[in-house]
């Protein structure tokens, strides 16, 4: 497949992921950074394929064929993440920039023998699953999500779902990232915004920064 078709069908699985109602081409131009009319272009030719099922103006989804290949393109780019994190010791904003490129150009051999090399892991840096070579995804224990995190209680970071590199950047400047312990101070109802006490500092973070953590008690 060439790239612009892989990133097209891991876009659209993530966003399938990361939401409860259907995908929407101007969802898939804003995250892919393309125009709408491109998207339609795209998804006709993928549901020629088999790989997208597609109705003008309507909402788009993966068929079989197509969830299969987003997931083995998704298991590439977590690998890669996770090794670049561990054997080089890279920081998170760089291994997700370098693993959006090295998704494209890997063999499943290669994959799979990175696979054994780190132990066959069940979620990358970030806290998100890591597709089995099968296609199947590891079961996470249930995670609470931030909006749900009770003041005064201190939780830990279990998973932060980045896709945006402004995102990245803002995370490392709070110090948000997996393993990070925190303490919900104030939630705000009238825009749903939350203050939050991370290490020493106070963070306030809108509604959509909210919606990307996740949180396992710790008392």
């Amino acid at each position: 497949m060439s790239i612009a078709t892989d990133n097209f069908l891991k876009a659209l699985y993530l966003l399938r992921d990361e939401q409860v109602e259907a995908v929407m081409g101007t969802q898939l131009a804003a995250r892919l950074e393309i125009s709408s009319a491109a998207v339609t272009d795209m998804a006709r030719k993928l549901a020629e394929r088999g790989l997208v099922a597609y109705t003008p103006y309507r909402e788009m989804e993966l068929t079989p064929a197509g969830e299969e290949l987003a997931l083995k393109i998704i298991r590439r780019h977590r690998l890669w993440e996770l090794f670049l994190q561990q054997v080089l010791d890279m920081d998170l904003k760089m291994v997700h920039e370098e693993a959006e490129r090295l998704e494209h150009h890997a063999s499943e051999e290669l994959m799979n023998r990175i696979d054994v090399f780190l132990g066959h892991p069940d979620f990358d840096p970030h806290g998100e699953p890591i597709p089995r070579q099968s296609g199947s995804l590891p079961e996470a224990d249930d995670l609470l999500e931030l909006q749900q995190a009770e003041p005064g209680k201190t939780y830990l970071v279990a998973r932060i779902i980045i896709r945006e590199p402004e995102v990245f950047d803002l995370f490392a400047r709070y110090g948000i990232h997996p393993g990070q312990r925190l303490q919900v101070v104030q939630c705000y109802d009238f825009d749903k915004s939350m203050e939050l006490e991370v290490g020493r500092r106070k963070v306030l973070l809108s509604e959509g920064l909210v919606q990307k953590i996740f949180l396992n008690p710790l008392n």
